[in-house]
């Protein structure tokens, strides 16, 4: 599936554009025109899946157990700990992308994935002076130091 997802980049959009990021991490979203705080973005379309257990890299909680797999540009929008936008619920099966900040154009669009710590130790590399080190929920970031202790205790055992 991610193949097929990151090989259908041949969208076209007056608002904003997919990328190769400068550090050669992969793909970024970009905006074209300015956007205001409280403006919405993009609308976050994608198929709904209500499996349970099913994870990806790119899903998207939509609550009671379902998950959104985003289409382009949407799955391309990347995390920081320090975001300019945030992940809004439009509708029972649709988010969106809303400005929290004045967006000017060339700016990469970014929001903060707020994954709980159960999800694991992923690296953060958003580079924002306010980074956390760990793509997870501020709230959550205590519980996965602890996670991290114990885990680093039972390897030295």
């Amino acid at each position: 599936m991610a193949k097929e997802f990151v090989d259908m980049l041949d969208f076209e959009s007056k608002y904003f554009e997919v990328r190769q990021l400068a550090n050669g991490a992969g793909r970024g979203v970009f905006a074209k025109k300015r956007f205001l705080p409280g403006q919405l973005v993009m609308e976050i379309d994608g198929q709904v899946v209500d499996e349970e257990g099913y994870t990806s890299l790119y899903c998207m909680d939509l609550g009671k157990g379902r998950v959104l797999e985003p289409g382009i540009p949407g799955g391309l929008v990347n995390h920081s700990c320090d975001p300019n936008c945030q992940l809004i619920q439009l509708g029972k099966f649709q988010l969106g992308l809303e400005a929290l900040v004045n967006i000017q154009p060339d700016r990469e669009l970014t929001y903060n994935y707020g994954w709980p710590a159960e999800v694991g130790a992923q690296r953060c590399y958003c580079g924002s002076a306010r980074c956390r080190k760990y793509i997870i929920d501020p709230d959550e970031l205590p519980k996965l130091k602890k996670m991290l202790k114990k885990r680093k205790k039972s390897k030295k055992k």
